[in-house]
Formats: C-alpha cells, structure tokens, sequence
C-alpha cells in the first residue's frame, strides 16, 4: 500500500452541490476532455508549469475541433444549443475553473500519482506508456486519490470512455486493468 505525507490531503472539489452550486454549463466530461489534453501537452513539452494550461486556454479552436469533441459529450440538441454560445473557447468558464484545478492537483501531485500508477503496472515503468494514456492514467488517479466528491468506480469508467476516444480499445482495457487494481487494492485512501 501507497503512503505519503508529501501528499495533498483529498480535498472536496469546490464546483460540487456541497460547495459553489454547479453551473447549468458545466460538464465534467467536457472538463476532463480539456484536462486530459492539458496534461497530454504537459507530457509532450516535458513541462508541467501552468503555463502550459495558459497556453491551452489561449489557443485558437477551429470549428470542427469543438464540433468534434461536443459530439462525444453532448446530445446533438445540447451540442448544436453549446456550439450556437461557444466564445473563443469550448470551455465555459465554470469548465475552464474546473481544469485548472485539476490540472493544479496534477501538477502539485504529479510524483505520488505517478508512483500509484507505477505501483499498478507489472514492470512498474510509466515509461513505456504512451503520453495519451499516461495523461488519462493521471487524470483518473488524480480524481481517485484527490477529490472525495467523485466516486472511483466514475473516475473508472471516464478514463475508459477516454482511452476509447483518443487511444485504442487496447488502451481502454489497459486503462481499466490499472485502474481498476488502484482502486480493489484502496492504497488511495490515505490520501
């Protein structure tokens, strides 16, 4: 089992019923579409400053980029209402403020998650993971280790339809595989 007091403490995520009320706007899928490819880009730079998120938030979408990835998340009635209000950004400002949290817990986080995952795999390499299902290992294992209001058996099942929209159903099945073993094993609850 998995200890550490460098850790953050799991914190409750400040967009649930519990805190700041959920915006009519804001999907947590969507949100960790925008996160996944956050740290996707953090991996692919070798730099995991918030300046990459920046940079994210900043770039220039192109129609089909936002149609593509509504498509995934949103009824067609829901992503044509989306797509009719989208700004500059696919994000809407409670989804955005949601990224940036869980790309700060990632960031702050980064070595303990990437030892959980490690801890998980049979030759305990991350390196030969592939960048796109490293960075859905991490925001799963990010949620599962440090947001109580997030079920794991969701984190599970989100990371999986990831891996199955951006990766390969081979990945989907690794995906599942590894996290499925954090959470039977429960070495995340100290956390």
């Amino acid at each position: 089992m998995f200890t550490s007091t460098a850790c953050a403490p799991k914190k409750k995520n400040p967009f649930n019923r519990e805190g700041i009320s959920l915006s009519n706007k804001l999907s947590r899928k969507l949100s960790r579409i925008g996160t996944m490819q956050v740290v996707f880009a953090m991996e692919h730079r070798g730099d995991f400053s918030m300046d990459v998120a920046e940079s994210f938030f900043e770039s220039v979408w192109e129609a089909h980029e936002v149609e593509e990835m509504y498509r995934h998340v949103f009824s067609e009635k829901k992503a044509a209402m989306r797509l009719e209000s989208a700004s500059d950004s696919p994000f809407a400002p409670d989804e955005k403020a949601y990224i940036i949290d869980c790309v700060e817990t990632i960031v702050e986080n980064k070595e303990a998650i990437d030892k959980m995952i490690a801890d998980h795999l049979k030759d305990g390499s991350i390196r030969r993971i592939s960048a796109v299902d490293l960075s859905i290992l991490r925001v799963a294992v990010a949620e599962i280790m440090y947001h109580e209001d997030i079920a794991p058996p969701i984190s599970v099942n989100e990371a999986v339809d990831l891996a199955k929209m951006y990766s390969s159903s081979d990945s989907a099945r690794f995906v599942n595989g590894v996290l499925g073993h954090i959470v039977r094993e429960g070495g995340y609850e100290s956390h």
